[in-house]
């Protein structure tokens, strides 16, 4: 009796996976569930296998409009919307970032919400000895209220004229055609921003940010370096003086693993929505681990299982202890030419982000190179 074969169609935690296998089974696939093994820290991540002779019938369920394409199961199985936010502050690098992030929200089946956040002017009511002009008939909260008029009829011409110049670039095929929409809002940009993303979770957040050379202007009040430190879904940068064009020109990447199950599914994910079967990827521990043998037995068991799964692919492992994370990312960047760095972030409180800002607010204040920061 000859022995069924299966072949792996996507990897998930096992309650995702069970998602996944309902669905399909519903529509006549068998499904089958192996834990994945050989993998240090593996955790509750399994195999979701298939027969080959059904795997065109699974990608229809998975890819049809008659039912959620695999992107859009995955945004459901992880609690966040079909959106994608692009904040933007009218200056020639919002239009960078907008460019970016319709590539992105074209290959991830998104809708691009891009968002402008303006600060009304706060007037302190203190008392006048004497009022000469008669302004006090005004009133201070009056003076306020037209301010904010002011500040609102000017955000909504600006984004007016960026509406504009996009359907133009669209037009001009500079820009990929996707449909969007356009937010305005009063209130200090991070916070804006934060709360979008707590409230209706976006898939992605793309945000523009200097270049390292003129970071010293404005490093102290960043509002993308805020944003990282705070927010709870993925967030890419895109430094203004960034060297590529299109997000498919990017095939070097530098991987900060958190030596957990997250490193596993952060990758599958990746090399699937953003089909990537040819890029070039280094592996390294974002923090040391028990010992440096420890470390890199760790990463060099991950390597084999995604040089195994991904033969298309080509993953290195950089070794620990030759420096500190930050300078191994920069001599990556130097030496080999990595496109993208890949960062995790925790969630830290106040007092953490001021005493030891996370591995990922360090690295870019540091770089130039656009980094794709997952919330851990």
């Amino acid at each position: 009796m000859t022995t069924p074969t299966f072949i792996t169609l996507c990897l998930h935690t096992r309650q995702h996976a069970d998602i996944l296998k309902q669905l399909l089974e519903a529509h006549g696939i068998t499904v089958v569930l192996s834990p994945l093994t050989g993998v240090a820290e593996a955790g509750d991540v399994v195999r979701l296998r298939i027969s080959p002779e059904q795997l065109t019938a699974a990608l229809k369920v998975t890819e049809s409009g008659a039912h959620e394409s695999v992107a859009e199961l995955e945004r459901k199985m992880a609690g966040v919307s079909g959106s994608l936010l692009v904040p933007v502050d009218f200056s020639d690098s919002s239009i960078l970032a907008v460019r970016i992030a319709f590539q992105l929200a074209d290959r991830l089946s998104l809708m691009p919400v891009v968002l402008h956040a303006y600060t009304a002017p706060y007037f302190v009511d203190a008392p006048v000895a004497e009022d000469p002009m008669g302004t006090d008939d005004l009133g201070l909260d009056e003076l306020e209220l037209q301010a904010a008029h002011t500040m609102n009829d000017m955000a909504a011409r600006q984004m007016h004229a960026l509406r504009k110049k996009i359907d133009q670039l669209i037009k001009k095929g500079e820009i990929h055609s996707v449909d969007f929409r356009t937010i305005i809002e009063e209130g200090v940009p991070e916070d804006v921003i934060l709360r979008y993303t707590r409230l209706s979770p976006p898939a992605l957040v793309v945000m523009a940010t200097r270049g390292r050379d003129r970071q010293h202007i404005d490093s102290m009040g960043s509002i993308t370096a805020e944003v990282l430190d705070r927010c709870r879904v993925p967030l890419f940068t895109v430094p203004d003086n960034v060297g590529f064009n299109d997000i498919k020109e990017i095939k070097k990447l530098a991987f900060l693993c958190t030596m957990t199950r997250q490193d596993i599914l952060s990758i599958e994910t990746l090399m699937r929505m953003f089909d990537y079967p040819e890029v070039e990827m280094w592996l390294l521990a974002a923090e040391p681990g028990r010992s440096e043998a420890h470390t890199h037995t760790q990463l060099q068991a991950f390597v084999e299982y995604l040089r195994e799964t991904y033969p298309g692919a080509v993953f290195h492992t950089v070794t620990p202890g030759t420096g500190e994370v930050r300078e191994l990312t920069a001599g990556l960047v130097a030496d080999k030419g990595v496109e993208l760095i890949i960062v995790p972030n925790r969630k830290t409180n106040m007092l953490q982000r001021l005493f030891k800002p996370g591995m990922a607010h360090r690295i870019f204040f540091e770089g130039d190179v656009p980094l794709l920061v997952l919330p851990v």
